[in-house]
């Protein structure tokens, strides 16, 4: 007869007590397994939260709590709670809580209408954060937290309506401003690095190697521009512009019916351009070596 792991014994425990008790008990929601720790998302008397264990059932931590609740993890062991004082795909009253087991540290963002959040690669949080709904933009604004160090930056109002993070740690935020859409770069201290012209419309995606390709639209006119690391160039200009990166990172585009790409140097195309360079220093030693040698044997 098999014997019951002590991990699944103790979700059955979670799940199954509640049922024996009655309803008025809190209830399981979900649960989520990762790096080691457990998340329950618990619902009772019209709230949920959220609570944390470690593999063997050792309670962590818990979220406060709310009439809704959605959770994340990050690259590692922190996790982060939205609550929601209403459906969390509506606008009303919500914030994140961030826990982050391997150290301690612990966060709360401000509170607004509506927040979304992003974990970076690296394990750090990114908050945008609404104050007020459509059509007034101006007040939203951002947030970031680094669980490692426990510290948090935060932006100005700057229309920010949403953020998504680059493989190597940027941000890309499109922003709302008088003139209607433009797409901000920020460091990961929600820094300044670059910002676009603004457009009627504005859209961009990431490559795996953290190139940016950013379309805007103006009225009858369609712009791509590509950002690879501080150069930022314009692909192409037209009506019609549609493009997409390829799992290498590199793009393809479409404009005027006329599909183009670009291409660009990959690990593996360092790694031949490096062997092939030390190969030519090594044969370059060897041939200058054997002259001086001949040239030695010349003069006895």
């Amino acid at each position: 007869m098999r014997r019951l792991s002590p991990i699944p014994l103790a979700l059955v425990i979670i799940l199954v007590v509640p049922l024996v008790v009655g309803s008025a008990s809190p209830i399981v929601s979900s649960l989520s397994y990762h790096d080691g720790f457990i998340a329950v998302e618990v619902e009772g008397q019209g709230l949920r939260w959220v609570n944390l264990y470690t593999e063997d059932m050792r309670p962590v931590w818990s979220s406060a709590k709310a009439r809704f609740v959605e959770f994340n993890w990050s690259s590692s062991s922190a996790i982060a709670v939205r609550l929601c004082q209403g459906p969390c795909y509506n606008v009303n009253w919500q914030r994140v809580q961030v826990y982050d087991p391997a150290t301690g540290h612990s966060w709360n963002s401000s509170e607004a209408r509506l927040v979304r959040f992003r974990w970076s690669p690296q394990g750090k949080l990114a908050v945008v954060l609404w104050l007020s709904p459509c059509p007034d933009y101006s007040k939203h604004w951002m947030e970031l937290y680094d669980p490692t160090s426990g510290r948090s930056w935060k932006t100005e109002y700057r229309g920010f309506v949403y953020a998504e993070w680059s493989p190597k740690g940027e941000i890309a935020a499109v922003v709302r401003d008088e003139s209607g859409y433009h797409l901000e770069v920020l460091d990961d201290h929600l820094n300044l690095r670059w910002s676009s012209p603004s457009a009627r419309v504005v859209d961009f995606e990431w490559s795996v190697d953290g190139r940016l390709a950013v379309r805007l639209e103006f009225n009858d006119t369609k712009v791509l521009l590509l950002r690879d690391g501080s150069s930022v160039e314009e692909l192409a200009r037209g009506s019609e512009i549609h493009y997409a990166w390829s799992e290498d990172g590199d793009l393809v585009y479409s404009v005027g019916g006329e599909i183009r790409s670009v291409r660009f140097p990959h690990i593996t195309t360092w790694v031949v351009v490096l062997l092939l360079g030390i190969a030519l220093v090594v044969l370059a030693r060897i041939v200058s070596s054997r002259r001086s040698a001949g040239g030695t044997q010349e003069d006895e």
